[in-house]
């Protein structure tokens, strides 16, 4: 439950953030490509959650991911911040909740 609540607050974020940008639209594939990929990817969201996974190598992870993804520049800083703050394997309830918000606007 409170996963879900800490995944509402990032999505509602970013999702306030397009709005006022004109992108929230724009950038709900990539929100829900990036859950899926966490979701679908054997052992990505373990490795996202573990707090005794430097940054540094989440960072490295997803990089890698976003080379082959293009990520939007509004995208790319919210992926980083998620790294930031160790909420990179919330992307799937974030990706949820994006979407929900998209639909409801």
């Amino acid at each position: 439950m409170l996963e879900k609540k800490i995944a509402r607050r990032y999505a509602k974020a970013l999702f306030q953030a397009g709005q006022k940008a004109g992108t929230a639209e724009k950038l709900a594939p990539e929100v829900a490509l990036y859950g899926r990929l966490v979701e679908e990817t054997p052992g990505l969201k373990g490795f996202l959650l573990d707090e005794r996974v430097p940054s540094a190598a989440k960072e490295k992870a997803l990089g890698a991911i976003a080379e082959k993804t293009t990520p939007s520049d509004a995208f790319a800083r919210f992926v980083k911040l998620l790294v930031q703050y160790g909420r990179t394997g919330l992307f799937p309830e974030i990706a949820e909740v994006y979407t929900d918000l998209v639909d409801e606007a």
